[in-house]
């Protein structure tokens, strides 16, 4: 059993979710206003977990988490919204919510995710520690990344706990999932969003044009080369360099990535002299590393190098919740804010039962 602390200003939605909580054996207290759930907490009042709206009047969900961040209180709190945004999804987590959910859109559904964030939550508060709660809350420009489906939000959850730190992400995912938007979205609410977000495709170019690319070269270095010029990881510096379909580098130059990952140094081509760089890498690649390791075709000590906070994008034909979203999203686009026609229900069916081999692209 947990004690429940419901901060809503929905009293119908508030009165069927606490009736539901309490039939499951926790005990539940309902407030309307975040600010008097603040001085609730502030004033000691054992609480477990908390499940908070994000549109209240007066007070949001997450100006809550930001006045929380401010005290010594350590709760889990579940930050709950009828709309999904990605924008607040990353905010939320990155300001020390637990966790993000969908709110219930009707009584059919039940509590829909709300059993397993709890209990996730409950087994936090068993451990010999407190939940921890960021200290460093960033917004940012939006990802565009839609969808409401549990396997998006927990690549939003993972955008989100990337950037608290600064380790290499390695993005895992089919051709057209997506893979770029989460890099994008990783550098444009990061630390380094106002330095350079610098892209370079490991496919597009052939060996030596793709190292000349990486490193640059020196006035001379080979025929041709009439002047300095000054490689990707120099541009990025700052900021954050991606490498996208990084399993299709060739194996001679891993070798040279993997030195510049470790000492944080280039060289350009006919130089010895190091240049010292502070890049963070992304890395994405629809190709199976583990397996190209097996084989013989990609290092294995980049491999774990490239993999420091793994993300997995899913294909869309396992997300076919999310379809109607996007087929909504690029109607929008497509009629510049006019007034987009809507998607007969056939049309949307037919939508859904598409196996999409190209994923959202």
């Amino acid at each position: 059993m947990a004690r429940i602390l419901l901060i809503d200003d929905d009293p119908g939605f508030s009165e069927i979710l606490r009736d539901s909580l309490e039939g499951l054996g926790h005990e539940v207290r309902w407030l309307d206003l975040a600010e008097d759930g603040l001085r609730l907490l502030a004033a000691g009042e054992p609480v477990d977990v908390v499940l908070l709206d994000n549109r209240m009047p007066r007070m949001s969900g997450l100006e809550f988490l930001k006045a929380l961040q401010q005290t010594d209180v350590a709760v889990p709190v579940v930050l709950m919204t009828g709309e999904h945004n990605d924008r607040t999804a990353i905010e939320a987590i990155n300001l020390g919510a637990f966790d993000y959910v969908l709110k219930p859109r009707s009584e059919e559904d039940g509590l829909g995710e709300l059993p397993r964030v709890l209990e996730e939550a409950l087994e936090v508060l068993r451990r010999p520690r407190p939940v921890p709660l960021s200290a460093d809350p960033r917004g940012g420009e939006d990802s565009a990344i839609v969808g409401e489906s549990r396997a998006i939000l927990d690549v939003l959850r993972h955008i989100a706990r990337s950037l608290k730190m600064d380790e290499t992400v390695l993005i895992l995912g089919e051709t057209g999932t997506g893979k770029d938007l989460v890099a994008r979205a990783i550098h444009t609410n990061s630390r380094r969003r106002h330095k350079p977000f610098v892209v370079i495709n490991c496919t597009a170019l052939n060996e030596n044009l793709l190292e000349d690319e990486l490193f640059g070269h020196e006035a001379g270095a080979f025929t041709g080369a009439e002047k300095l010029r000054k490689g990707r990881f120099e541009h990025a510096h700052g900021g954050t360099l991606f490498l996208d379909e990084v399993g299709d580098m060739p194996r001679s130059l891993q070798a040279k990535l993997l030195l510049v990952l470790e000492n944080r140094q280039v060289e350009r081509i006919g130089s010895s002299e190091p240049i010292r760089v502070d890049v963070r890498v992304l890395a994405a690649t629809h190709r199976d590393l583990k397996g190209l390791v097996r084989e013989g075709k990609f290092r294995e000590d980049l491999f774990f190098r490239l993999e420091g906070i793994p993300i997995h994008l899913p294909p869309l034909r396992e997300r076919p919740e999310d379809v109607a979203l996007l087929a909504r999203h690029f109607l929008a686009r497509l009629f510049g804010g006019g007034s987009a026609p809507a998607l007969h229900p056939a049309a949307l069916e037919r939508l859904r039962n598409h196996s999409w081999p190209g994923n959202v692209r």
